[in-house]
Parts: C-alpha cells; sequence; structure tokens
C-alpha cells in the first residue's frame, strides 16, 4: 500500500480565490441596490428582474466566499489520502471510505475530480440546509454531488487523479493491466507467416493425391520419346 499522501492548503491560491468571490459579491450587491434604483422611479417590471438577479447572484457569491474563507483558515491538510479513505477537509468531517466511494477525473468542463459517495458513507461528509439545496439541484440537474477541486491546493487535477490511482485504481484498470501482462507473456503467433508457410511448402500427401500432375508427367516422357525416335 502506497504511504499516506497530505496536501496542505496553498496560501497564495487560498487568497486569490477568496478574493475573487468577495469581489464577485460586492459586485452583486451593487447590481442588486441598482435594481432597486430601477423600481422606484421607471418601472416594476425591469427594477425586480434586475434585483432578483442581483440577490441571486450575491446569495451565491457570498455562499462561495464563505466556504472560500474557511478554506483559508485550515491549518491541517485540505486533502489526505491514506490507506483507509480518503478525506477532502472542505466537505468532509471525517475519511471517507476506498470501498465505499468512486471517483472519476473531470478536464473537460469542471476540471476536477468527481466523488460519488454511498449512501453509508454520507455521515462523512459536512451538511446544512444550503449544501443539501445544491445536492438536490445536482440531482436534478444529473450533476456530480461533490468535487474535489485543485483551487487552493497548488495541484493540478493530473496530479490529483495520479494519486487518487495509487490508493483506489478506477473500475476496469487493474483487468486491462492484467490482459496487457498475459499477452505480453503468451504472444499470439504471426498469422501471416501461418498462411504463407501452408501455401509455399505443399506436403507429400499432397502431391500424391494429385492425379492431374502424374497424368502430365508421364505425357511428357512419351513426347520426348517419339521425338528421339
Amino acid at each position: 500500500m502506497s504511504e499516506p499522501v497530505h496536501i496542505p492548503i496553498n496560501k497564495s491560491h487560498a487568497t486569490v480565490h477568496f478574493a475573487s468571490w468577495a469581489v464577485m459579491s460586492l459586485l452583486s450587491c451593487v447590481l442588486t441596490g441598482f435594481g432597486i434604483a430601477l423600481v422606484i422611479p421607471k418601472g416594476i417590471l425591469p427594477g425586480l428582474f434586475v434585483t432578483i438577479a442581483g440577490l441571486v447572484l450575491a446569495g451565491s457569491a457570498g455562499y462561495m466566499c464563505w466556504r472560500a474563507s474557511q478554506t483559508f483558515r485550515l491549518k491541517e491538510p485540505v486533502l489526505e489520502f491514506t490507506e483507509h479513505g480518503f478525506m477532502d477537509r472542505r466537505f468532509c468531517a471525517q475519511l471517507i471510505p476506498w470501498g465505499s466511494m468512486q471517483w472519476k477525473a473531470d478536464y473537460s468542463k469542471l476540471r476536477a475530480i468527481q466523488i460519488e459517495v454511498a449512501p453509508e458513507a454520507e455521515h462523512a461528509v459536512v451538511t446544512n440546509p444550503v449544501s443539501k439545496v445544491l445536492h438536490r439541484c445536482c440531482v436534478f440537474l444529473k450533476l456530480p454531488r461533490y468535487l474535489v477541486s485543485p483551487l487552493s491546493t497548488g495541484r493540478s487535477v493530473q496530479e490529483l487523479e495520479e494519486i487518487f490511482g495509487q490508493f483506489k485504481p478506477q473500475e476496469g484498470v487493474e483487468s486491462e493491466q492484467a490482459e496487457r501482462a498475459s499477452a505480453e507473456e503468451n504472444p499470439a503467433p504471426d498469422s501471416d507467416e501461418a498462411a504463407v508457410k501452408p501455401a509455399t511448402e505443399p506436403t507429400a500427401n499432397q502431391a500424391n493425391s494429385d492425379p492431374s500432375s502424374a497424368v502430365s508427367s508421364d505425357t511428357e516422357e512419351e513426347a520426348l520419346a517419339e521425338a528421339m525416335l
């Protein structure tokens, strides 16, 4: 089994992450105030639309800003890999056993490690009212409920994928490696050589069993004898 791996928080990356969400929260509040200002003098519908959009953005950005601040204040490693399980302290309260989870790297849109946790291990995940709503939205949209993001870790998705693979290979990887090893130990015969050999080297039985070849040889001998006479 691989040695335990602990990935600490990268303070510089965490600072940038927190600052970006803080700026987004501030801009969302400005947008909300602009929508309220539109309601009074000009019209209700445009002002309500802008106000509602600003409130939604402000709430989402505020929640992410709060999560980023919690990550920034972490004193223990943000990611922990042991022979017993995995833990991301951004959303885990304790280790998730390897047998109770599945993972997959996503390089297209999310650029993170997708985690699926079995029902018997749900107690290892920190829950709150907002996270419950987000989880229901993810289920409705068929999105992964848990993501191990490389943000604030100083690592890339590829590096995290390699570490996950050391402790829990993805399904199908072990069987493919075994098949590849058996194929290398027992190589298959060359099909081209097997096909050419019988065509270029006929057996004695085949030559003796061909009557047309015997008749043609007798005819040639008789023609040669008549020519000599």
